[in-house]
């Protein structure tokens, strides 16, 4: 990609630096669900999911954008530490649970949680990882 100088516009579209993506360390699972751009109501049906007791009934969901053309909806489901890559920004989450989500930092350091039940959004670029243990 070329430098573009100052004061001009550039028509080229800029990737994200990285897919956001989560893995389980342990046997805990992510399941994941896309809403694209070319709904006008993506985003309204992505946080619609995400505080939905039916699609995440007894598991922690959130949002991110990805690939530039739709949210996707995180459902983690069972008792784990999650890994989370290139997850930046503010979106809806949900603990559907019953027991304390924790947010860490890439060294296992707890920097935030939410509690069962609770409906917030999280900044998630300090957060590296999250601890879990909800009914699976």
């Amino acid at each position: 990609m070329s430098a573009v100088p100052a004061g001009a516009q550039s028509t080229e579209v800029v990737p994200l630096a990285g897919q956001p993506h989560i893995d389980a360390e342990g046997s805990g699972r992510v399941v994941h669900k896309d809403f694209f751009f070319s709904d006008s109501s993506a985003g309204a049906k992505a946080r619609a999911w995400v505080h939905s007791g039916v699609d995440c009934r007894d598991s922690f969901c959130t949002i991110q954008r990805y690939n530039n053309d739709r949210y996707r909806g995180y459902k983690l489901t069972g008792c784990d530490i999650y890994d989370l890559d290139n997850f930046v920004g503010e979106y809806d989450a949900h603990n559907h649970g019953t027991s304390r989500v924790n947010l860490l930092n890439d060294s296992y350091g707890i920097i935030g949680w939410r509690g069962g039940g609770s409906a917030t959004n999280v900044n998630w670029s300090p957060v590296g990882k999250i601890g879990l243990c909800n009914r699976s």
